[in-house]
């Protein structure tokens, strides 16, 4: 992760990872959804010209009763060599969030306990490459064809 020296290096590689520790998490329904977006408002400009942030999110969205997963998907992450903090609490809907990091890169893993919904948001830091205006989504693995 931390040899990416462009974006489009950076935003391939995390799109892999969230997809490989939230499908290794998936008990059941629909297969994630992943998606890169413009960098998050809190992120701090980027300083150097021709520099931007991605963040770069990946989503299960599995249906109330299902099994919570977003435990699974942050212990996946730390043993990916993450460092995740504590769990808080969020809101009175039973979300709870856990950050991490990863050299500079930032994640926070959240989940709707009891309800199968986690979410997995990855944050650049400021390489090279142009800044997003949209969000742009993932294909579906398999669903390209080769060039």
């Amino acid at each position: 992760m931390t040899t990416a020296t462009t974006l489009d290096q950076a935003d391939e590689r995390l799109h892999e990872l969230l997809l490989k520790v939230t499908t290794a998490a998936r008990k059941s329904g629909p297969p994630p959804i992943g998606a890169v977006h413009p960098a998050v408002k809190t992120a701090p400009d980027c300083q150097d010209p021709g520099t931007a942030r991605h963040t770069v999110i990946m989503s299960l969205l599995q249906g109330a009763g299902s099994a919570d997963v977003g435990p699974q998907v942050r212990a996946d992450l730390q043993k990916q060599g993450w460092t995740m903090g504590g769990w808080r609490a969020q809101g009175k809907r039973g979300r709870y969030t856990s950050p991490g990091k990863f050299g500079k890169f930032t994640i926070f893993v959240s989940y709707v306990k009891g309800f199968g919904e986690t979410d997995v948001l990855a944050n650049t830091p400021c390489l090279k490459g142009s800044p997003l205006t949209k969000p742009s989504m993932f294909p579906e693995p398999g669903s390209t064809d080769p060039q």
